[in-house]
């Protein structure tokens, strides 16, 4: 198995996987995009991932939710695993891989592609269909009052809530 890692996670765990004798290559390395003036898309290094029937791991679930990252990875049979976070240091995912190296073998050669699969830095693996992710719905907006407002606001929803002040003394 040979695993290859989007840019996203950088240069230093692709190196220390190398480092390690295991069989990595790279976005970075591999293309040398800073060489020719433009980034590597997506589409391009998927597509590649695919034929040679390399294990990519990335930190980009999004690409599931544009079609032609999708499209690619269905059409070419790519094998790819998430992290599920995306904000993991460095440290973590080194660890996190070489922990799982047996399980990333395993997917690799028994898992039908294409396959997408989540992990999260504790190790926990998630099966994807290949299909746009369910959108979080984002907690509401509070509105826009100030301070000032607000907490007039409160006050006449209840009303039992506020105490008076003391008046001050002397005057």
């Amino acid at each position: 198995m040979i695993l290859f890692c989007d840019e996203d996670l950088g240069l230093g765990v692709p190196k220390a996987l190398r480092l390690v004798g295991l069989p990595v290559q790279d976005v970075i390395t591999r293309y040398k995009p800073e060489k020719r003036g433009k980034s590597v898309t997506d589409v391009f290094w998927l597509t590649d991932v695919g034929r040679h029937g390399w294990l990519a791991l990335s930190c980009n679930k999004d690409m599931l939710n544009v079609q032609f990252e999708r499209e690619t990875i269905e059409r070419e049979n790519v094998g790819i695993v998430y992290l599920t976070n995306g904000q993991e240091n460095s440290v973590d995912v080194l660890r996190l891989v070489l922990n799982k190296w047996s399980w990333l073998e395993a997917i690799n050669d028994t898992a039908i592609r294409p396959f997408v699969y989540t992990i999260s830095i504790k190790g926990r693996a998630t099966e994807l269909p290949i299909a746009p992710l369910a959108r979080r719905r984002t907690p509401r907006s509070r509105s826009r009052k100030t301070f000032t407002q607000q907490s007039e606001a409160e006050s006449i929803e209840r009303p039992n809530t506020q105490l008076a002040l003391p008046e001050p003394a002397g005057e």
